[in-house]
Order: C-alpha cells, then sequence, then structure tokens
C-alpha cells in the first residue's frame, strides 16, 4: 500500500484510524510502526530500526538477521544482501500476518538504502503487508507491482475532503454555520487539502459576515 501526498492531508491519520478501527478482527495482520528520518540514510541503521519494528510480529523475530546486519561493519565482509534474504526467510515463515509501516519515505535518499528496499518489495513474502507513507513518488519504481495487482496507492485525489466533508468539517469546528456558497467557495480555493482547513478555521476570529469572510478565503489561499 502506498499513500502519497504533501504535507496536511492526513496520511498518517487516516493510516492509523484505519488500522485502529480494524485491529480487533479476526485475521488483521500484527502491526509495526516505523517513521523515519534522516538520520536513516544509513543502511545499517536503517534496516537496524526495520528488524526491530518487526520483532513486534512475534518473539525472537530477526536474531541472524540482525547478526549479519552486524557483520555488515566489518570490512571486507559485506553481508547486506545475505541479511535480506535471511529477513525475508523470516517474514515468510510467520506464524500470523504482519503489517509494516515506513512514514515519511521521502527523507530517505540513500541509493543503498533505497536499492535494498526495493529488492525487500520485489521479494515481499504473502505473510507481509508493507504501507508506505510518502510526500510526492516513491524513489523506485512500483510497475511490477501494479502490473501483478499487488499494490494500493491512495494520491491526494482520494485523501482530499469532498464538498460535502468540508462543510461538516466546519459546522464541527465553528459556532456559526456557512452558506452553501461559502462552503463552495473554500472548498474550490483549497482544493480540499485538510490542513488547509484547520489553519482557514483558526484565522477567521470568529466572524460570521460572508464579505470578511471571503476577503480572508482569498487572502488566505492566495499565501498558499
Amino acid at each position: 500500500m502506498l499513500i502519497a501526498g504533501p504535507a496536511g492531508y492526513g496520511k498518517t491519520t487516516l493510516l492509523t484510524q484505519w488500522v485502529t478501527t480494524r485491529s480487533e478482527r479476526a485475521g488483521f495482520p500484527r502491526v509495526a510502526n516505523l517513521t523515519l528520518d534522516e538520520g536513516d540514510n544509513d543502511p545499517v541503521r536503517f534496516w537496524h530500526y526495520v528488524i526491530a519494528a518487526c520483532q513486534k510480529f512475534q518473539p525472537g523475530f530477526g536474531n541472524e538477521a540482525q547478526a549479519l546486519l552486524l557483520a555488515h561493519r566489518l570490512p571486507p565482509f559485506k553481508p547486506l544482501h545475505m541479511m535480506l534474504v535471511a529477513l525475508l526467510n523470516e517474514l515468510s515463515q510467520l506464524e500470523h500476518p504482519g503489517m509494516l509501516i515506513l512514514d515519511d519515505l521521502h527523507v530517505i535518499s540513500s541509493p543503498q538504502v533505497v536499492k535494498s528496499l526495493s529488492f525487500l518489495l520485489d521479494h515481499l513474502p504473502a505473510s507481509l503487508h508493507l504501507v508506505l507513507l510518502i510526500r510526492g513518488d516513491p524513489p523506485f519504481s512500483v510497475a511490477r507491482l501494479h502490473a501483478r495487482n499487488e499494490l494500493l496507492d491512495i494520491y491526494p485525489p482520494q485523501l482530499a475532503f469532498s464538498l460535502e466533508e468540508t462543510r461538516a468539517f466546519f459546522e464541527q469546528e465553528l459556532s456559526f454555520a456557512f452558506s452553501p456558497k461559502i462552503v463552495r467557495q473554500i472548498h474550490e480555493r483549497l482544493e480540499g487539502w485538510p490542513a488547509g482547513m484547520r489553519l482557514f478555521a483558526r484565522s477567521l476570529n470568529w466572524s460570521d459576515r460572508e464579505p470578511e469572510i471571503e476577503q480572508m478565503l482569498s487572502a488566505f489561499a492566495g499565501s498558499y
């Protein structure tokens, strides 16, 4: 699963709510969550954190992969590929399905990390569901996954508020009601951007006069 969109489109919120509402259902995967940062462009650190996150799937998971990863630091022995094979073998033998969530994937720019993650994707076992959250497009091709019908991708058009959701949001946030005309103007100007809706609501100063609201909307939309 690939959830891609700019900041403020609620990617993490959407996924968190989806997992929360379904986690009690029988057969739902065990979830491992990892939020990435710039320091994770080091391949050893990246995979150390991935393996550590995956230990939520079952006790003792990843011991062989971790040992091979540590050996990666000893030149000239570079068993990163061996570590990935060991990790994939363990993932394929999970007693219960797992879901690995990698959030903020856009911070990863290291060619070695990208290549190794692409290898994992190409050999992903059926026991693991991988979820990638990113601003923009992934740093590797997903054409093969699309061709095999193994990828669900969610982009801004699916993440943006609908007109009805925009109306419901402002009804919840404000002590007064917008006219249908104003709701439509807000929706069109902000293109359903959830974070923009919240920022605009905070900028209103509780004014319910339509000329003032239209003026503020023009200034607000022009600044983002």
